[in-house]
């Protein structure tokens, strides 16, 4: 059975790739009593927003 973070990265990587982003990393983890998802995205085009 497939983990959480390969869950998620099938679910988001093909609206990431759509948007034009690439799929760094994906990871879940559990720090003190809390779980966290963490994904990570990157794209070659800098400076958007100015």
């Amino acid at each position: 059975m497939a983990n959480i973070e390969e869950k998620v990265e099938t679910l988001i990587f093909p609206k990431i790739k759509e948007l034009g982003y690439e799929l760094y990393d994906v990871e879940y983890s559990k720090e003190g009593k809390d779980y966290f998802l963490r994904i990570f995205i990157d794209s070659e085009k800098r400076n958007r927003f100015k």
